[in-house]
């Protein structure tokens, strides 16, 4: 009796995960089709339809039934306002065209799944108690949300519909783990599909010889494919937590690794290159089995001297390769686009610029295709209100090439900059709960780490996947009835 009791439960947590798989692959693989060219349309379509997919999986993890009547009230009421609503305003694909019809549709189906979660929430008591648990930190997020989305309208759909969703689902540690396996397994299948496709139709798509594939951008075929390297990187954390380890699971996970960091490298996408370097520092910085101040303060030691060694071994491969030219052992088509780059920190005739002569950031700034000298001219449009960003001369840069700039642009001072300091202290509270040894919260700062690092040198829309990523996959760790399980 006991076994039939124990396999009812185990097929039932295995549909379970299947489920939650499906409905994030899909979110994911919506959110994905925001960055493609041939689906590359203004207003945030395939962003929204992704959010609702992302609200309905919170349906699930929240194990909502038939027996919870209010939500489904809630649901019914709410549609059949949606259906009038439509019919009174004559809100249609005939005159308004499929696009902007199918982007109000969407923003009244999040309204109304939002509202319908919150009305559980409300009815089962669960903002009270999250509320008293966590005050500080609701208080501290709902000022940003709120300032941020008052004078940015668009971060509703970011900061507040699937984040207090999130907030007030109460879930333990390991639910919330179990949520966030399902989202990485989501991620990696969602990569392998939309960039199969990729090779299939687009196997020719180039700019600067570096692959682009179907997507709008070299910087977000790279930074979605950089994703995928984060869930392989996740899993293998999971193996090294695990108390029996099983070698043919490390032994699988291998190939796995290897199609992403192909893509990785075949897009020549140096910001997911960097994205993924940094994710993988903090990895050696926090992974432990065991609660140990020595060796967390040995970790993160090493992690300092392998950025150092790094950075020395970077510098020492550009003297090498710029004498490999000079010698004519190899041309610059040989050597591509990153490492043609990179030669440059090695070159003296690069030395002298903007920044001054005889300037190693002179080379610093040719190095990453002039990322440097925008950065401190973009800086110089930072105001008080949020405005568009301008192209001016003499150097007419169409963007800032920086997400959190950009933002600052946009918002203006003082929302932009309450946002990137709640970024920052989202990633030191995860260093800070991964110091104490809490074990869940190295997966969340994996996302966080190679997300700010992605996002520091490229720019992307606020409503796309990776921002998303960012906050919804943090935002869990800090609630105090999710953070339990110690080492």
């Amino acid at each position: 009796m006991n076994n039939v009791v124990w396999n009812r439960q185990k097929l039932a947590d295995i549909i379970s995960y299947l489920i939650k798989i499906i409905v994030s692959f899909v979110a994911i693989t919506e959110m994905s089709f925001e960055m493609w060219e041939p689906y590359a349309v203004p207003k945030n379509r395939y962003f929204y339809l992704g959010v609702i997919w992302f609200l309905i999986l919170i349906f699930i993890v929240r194990k909502i039934s038939f027996r919870d009547v209010e939500v489904w009230i809630t649901l019914l009421v709410g549609f059949a306002f949606k259906y009038f609503y439509f019919k009174a305003n004559n809100l249609n694909q005939e005159y308004y065209g499929e696009i902007y019809s199918k982007v109000i549709s969407y923003t009244f189906t999040m309204g109304i799944l939002f509202v319908a979660l919150m009305v559980n929430s409300i009815r089962q008591k669960k903002i009270i108690s999250t509320i008293k648990e966590n005050w500080i930190l609701l208080c501290l997020y709902t000022l940003v949300a709120v300032v941020t989305a008052f004078v940015f309208y668009e971060s509703i759909a970011t900061l507040i519909i699937p984040m207090y969703a999130l907030i007030f689902s109460k879930m333990d540690e390991n639910e919330s783990s179990r949520t966030l396996d399902c989202i990485s397994v989501s991620m990696y299948l969602s990569f392998a599909f939309i960039i199969s496709k990729c090779l299939t139709y687009f196997s020719d798509v180039y700019e600067a010889g570096r692959y682009m594939g179907g997507f709008c951008s070299v910087e977000n075929i790279g930074m979605f494919c950089g994703c995928a390297v984060i869930s392989c990187i996740h899993f293998f954390i999971k193996w090294l937590h695990a108390s029996n380890r099983k070698w043919y699971l490390l032994v699988a996970l291998i190939p796995l690794v290897l199609f992403p960091c192909y893509m990785v490298s075949k897009t020549d996408s140096r910001s997911a290159l960097a994205g993924i370097m940094v994710a993988a520092v903090a990895a050696i910085a926090f992974v432990r089995k065991e609660k140990n101040v020595r060796l967390t303060v040995f970790r993160i030691s090493l992690s300092v001297f392998i950025c150092i060694f790094f950075a020395i071994s970077l510098f020492a491969a550009a003297k090498y390769m710029t004498k490999g030219l000079e010698q004519g052992k190899f041309t610059s088509e040989e050597l591509g686009y990153t490492l043609t780059h990179i030669q440059v920190l090695g070159d003296e005739r690069y030395r002298s610029g903007y920044f001054g002569e005889d300037s190693i950031l002179n080379a610093i700034n040719i190095c990453s295709s002039n990322r440097l000298l925008i950065y401190v001219e973009a800086l110089k449009q930072i105001e008080w209100e949020g405005h568009e960003f301008r192209i001016e001369p003499p150097y007419n840069y169409t963007t800032p090439h920086n997400f959190f700039i950009m933002r600052l642009i946009n918002m203006g001072i003082v929302p932009g900059a309450m946002l990137c300091l709640w970024i920052v202290f989202l990633t030191i509270k995860e260093c800070i709960l991964c110091a104490r040894g809490i074990k869940s919260a190295v997966f969340p700062l994996l996302w966080t780490t190679y997300s700010i690092a992605v996002l520091s040198f490229t720019i992307t829309k606020w409503n796309s996947l990776l921002p998303f990523l960012m906050f919804f996959l943090s935002i869990p760790i800090f609630m105090k009835d999710r953070v339990k399980e110690e080492i």
